[in-house]
């Protein structure tokens, strides 16, 4: 999983709506879908046969089962995180299809192989627009998005802080407490969005969607999208090296990883987060197999995200097809 940096928002807003009024055409939307296809393909391929040839060693002694079960647990991890946008999505006041809003999140994850970074948020806007959906509604539920996994990232990021001892325990237990405290806060994270965010967004009809129990309850199923994503790496650990780690040590360096790069100047963190989830994974494994285990992370999350696309696209294909003859077709 990975999620681009939402910061100035009025900019990013404008260059989105600019970019919507260049693809009002829709003879160059075709030619533009065609050729971002074509190139998140080769893209995919580029990253996947790189991947590949260097952790080929790793890849001669493989326990199958177990590498099957990552990728699932690492789809289940995708699919999670878009049912709680739908939550997002439902408390200011937009409904939509599962489906649907499932492909435009498989969509806009293959989006973001495409260069430049704001590809994701854009295919998001982008489609949610022509589902009806403005622009500015879905700038809003990105920044929930990720507020919600930097603080509950944070809070998981703390076993790790404590497990290596990277602070003293007193302190480490010190800043826990003080996080905790701003997040039981009421309206915290609300207040927080609307006054950063939603001011340089011009959004002047903001309402408190959120509450006080939404943002608890927001928080939990962020922590379990952290607890499957250790899941993953566990099975993809076993699977490749036959060691037992604890899959919520695991989930932990994820998110501490994850926060590491989110907050690095680089866009998208790229190479950072793993960098700094190898040099974690040092901790419990060697050096060589936890270099090797973020850069096949790396390649089991691409194959994750492919599958998922193929399997919405299959979905949508079965549900139109039944509607279009299951009607017809005569009965026995």
């Amino acid at each position: 999983m990975e999620i681009t940096k939402f910061y100035r928002g009025n900019d990013i807003l404008k260059y989105i709506e600019y970019l919507f009024t260049l693809l009002n055409n829709k003879v160059i939307m075709k030619k533009i879908y065609f050729v971002a296809g074509i190139l998140i393909l080769l893209l995919l391929f580029r990253s996947v046969y790189s991947n590949f040839n260097e952790v080929n060693l790793y890849l001669r002694n493989i326990n199958y089962l177990y590498l099957i079960l990552s990728i699932f647990s690492s789809i289940i991890f995708l699919v999670y995180q878009c049912f709680i946008w739908n939550i997002v999505l439902r408390k200011l006041k937009v409904s939509i299809n599962g489906l649907k809003l499932l492909n435009i999140y498989a969509i806009s994850i293959m989006a973001r192989y495409l260069p430049g970074g704001m590809w994701n948020i854009v295919s998001r806007a982008h489609l949610l627009k022509l589902e009806g959906i403005s622009t500015k509604i879905a700038g809003l539920s990105l920044i929930y998005e990720i507020i919600f996994l930097l603080f509950s990232g944070i809070l998981f990021a703390f076993l790790v802080v404590i497990q290596f001892q990277l602070l003293p325990i007193g302190w480490a237990l010190f800043f826990l407490i003080i996080i905790l405290t701003i997040l039981l806060k009421f309206s915290f994270i609300t207040s927080l969005v609307k006054k950063v965010a939603l001011k340089k967004m011009s959004f002047n009809n903001f309402g408190n969607n959120i509450t006080l129990k939404d943002t608890l309850i927001l928080i939990v199923n962020y922590l379990v999208v952290w607890v499957l994503s250790g899941i993953g790496i566990y099975f993809l650990v076993m699977s490749f090296l036959g060691v037992h780690v604890s899959f919520l040590l695991l989930a932990s360096i994820f998110s501490f990883s994850w926060i590491v790069g989110f907050l690095s100047p680089i866009p998208g963190g790229l190479g950072v987060r793993e960098t700094s989830l190898a040099m974690l994974l040092a901790y419990v494994l060697d050096s060589p197999d936890a270099y090797a285990i973020s850069l096949i992370m790396r390649l089991v999350s691409t194959i994750s995200e492919i599958l998922l696309f193929c399997i919405v696209k299959c979905l949508i294909f079965f549900r139109n097809y039944k509607s279009n003859y299951g009607e017809n077709m005569p009965e026995n």
